[in-house]
């Protein structure tokens, strides 16, 4: 299952960043364009991205 946030409409928003999370179930053009890409929603990749950054 993807996200709205999971497409081509965060490309624009990676660049602005200037960096990018995907989920590892996103679009492979969003994939590709991202500097990371993390696992899935089911793996609580958001969650664990969140706790490395924040220590």
């Amino acid at each position: 299952m993807r996200s709205a946030s999971d497409g081509t409409n965060d490309h624009e928003m990676f660049e602005w960043a200037g960096r990018g999370h995907a989920m590892g179930n996103a679009d492979p053009a969003t994939k590709f364009k991202a500097d990371i890409v993390i696992g899935t929603h089911a793996d609580d990749a958001v969650a664990r991205v969140l706790e490395t950054l924040l220590r």
